[in-house]
């Protein structure tokens, strides 16, 4: 029946039980063939199309124009469903449809930019046509450009925005070589998020920088101007989460900062610029949490290691009396690091 199927929406009831009925046989034999994955997602469709039927008797015939209609969500969950099982032409015409539905819609519309965003992917990863994952990237960059948001989830507009310009820069850097472009964009993203307050924004904007560091190792550029850039972001953040010091949030925070202050102070000591590596590390460990509360041992060596590095320099500096004040951390950090290390080893001989 799969074979012959070609819009959801113009089966009859008979037909929609008949599809149920089939996919949830391919379900229990996905499940005797011990693909659980693949048996669940089955088992989820058909319980998606029995509802989605469910809704055509009461609702009536799925209107465009109808904004109250949630058909939408539907279909692009039986689209993910599709994906699941390897039905790529169906999962196309779900979200298609569900793209339909939206582009009915007058007022303004978030679900519009999930369509453009599904299809924009699933053109790009599934069928290499890289021409029409360009035109939805760029359809979903222009539906979110001018909304506000405050980029709080994937239904909000700023992210949405965002995601867009960082696929679309993914486009132009891996399949269409057009670099200048991807920088461009990533830039972009940059600028959209440098307004956003607080803690929100430094997870996907220090993402976004390491896009731009590897944009810029594939072209054979200096990368340094940007692990300085990533720096400065990072410590604008900085004091945000002062008000975290013991959260797991604040750690999760720290150890990147530390480690960006390391990247950049080492591209300082290549050049024989002790100095320039001091001011990198001092905005670091001077304002921090030397909590070592981590429970990743790589972590901590790095972290410590930095730290080792910053005091080396402070004490070519003639500054005896501050590289001191950590000692006791360093101490304390390399004895919970062998601790660690030896959990470890014994959990995974």
């Amino acid at each position: 029946l799969y074979e012959n199927v070609d819009n959801f929406f113009q089966l009859e009831s008979q037909r929609l039980r008949e599809l149920a009925d089939n996919y949830s046989e391919l379900g229990q034999i996905y499940i005797s063939m011990k693909d659980e994955g693949r048996g669940d997602a089955a088992f989820d469709l058909v319980k998606a199309i029995q509802e989605l039927q469910l809704k055509r008797k009461k609702k009536g015939p799925v209107l465009p124009t109808d904004p109250a209609s949630t058909f939408d969500e539907d279909l692009d969950q039986i689209g993910d469903l599709y994906i699941k099982l390897g039905r790529v032409p169906l999962a196309r015409r779900s979200y298609e449809k569900a793209l339909e539905i939206r582009e009915g819609v007058v007022a303004e519309n978030n679900a519009r930019a999930k369509s453009y965003l599904k299809l924009a992917n699933l053109y790009r990863e599934s069928y290499n046509d890289y021409e029409k994952a360009e035109s939805y990237y760029k359809k979903l960059i222009e539906n979110r450009r001018n909304v506000k948001g405050d980029l709080f989830g994937p239904d909000d507009p700023l992210s949405q925005y965002v995601t867009g310009l960082r696929q679309l820069a993914v486009l132009y850097t891996n399949d269409l070589n057009q670099l200048a472009d991807a920088e461009a964009l990533l830039n972009q993203a940059l600028g959209a998020l440098s307004p956003v307050q607080g803690r929100v924004a430094w997870d996907d904007e220090s993402a976004i920088y390491d896009d731009l560091i590897n944009l810029y190792r594939k072209q054979q550029k200096d990368v340094q101007p940007v692990y300085v850039r990533k720096l400065a972001a990072m410590t604008a953040r900085r004091d945000s989460f002062r008000s975290l010091l013991r959260s797991p949030e604040y750690q999760h925070f720290a150890y990147p900062y530390v480690q960006t202050a390391g990247q950049v102070a080492d591209l300082y000591l290549r050049q024989n610029n002790k100095a320039a590596a001091l001011a990198a590390y001092a905005q670091v460990f001077n304002f921090i949490s030397l909590s070592v509360a981590t429970q990743d041992p790589k972590k901590l060596d790095n972290f410590l290691t930095n730290l080792e590095k910053y005091q080396s320099l402070l004490r070519e500096n003639k500054n005896e009396t501050l590289a001191a004040k950590f000692d006791e951390t360093v101490r304390r950090g390399r004895i919970r690091q062998k601790e660690l290390e030896s959990i470890q080893q014994e959990t995974n001989p």
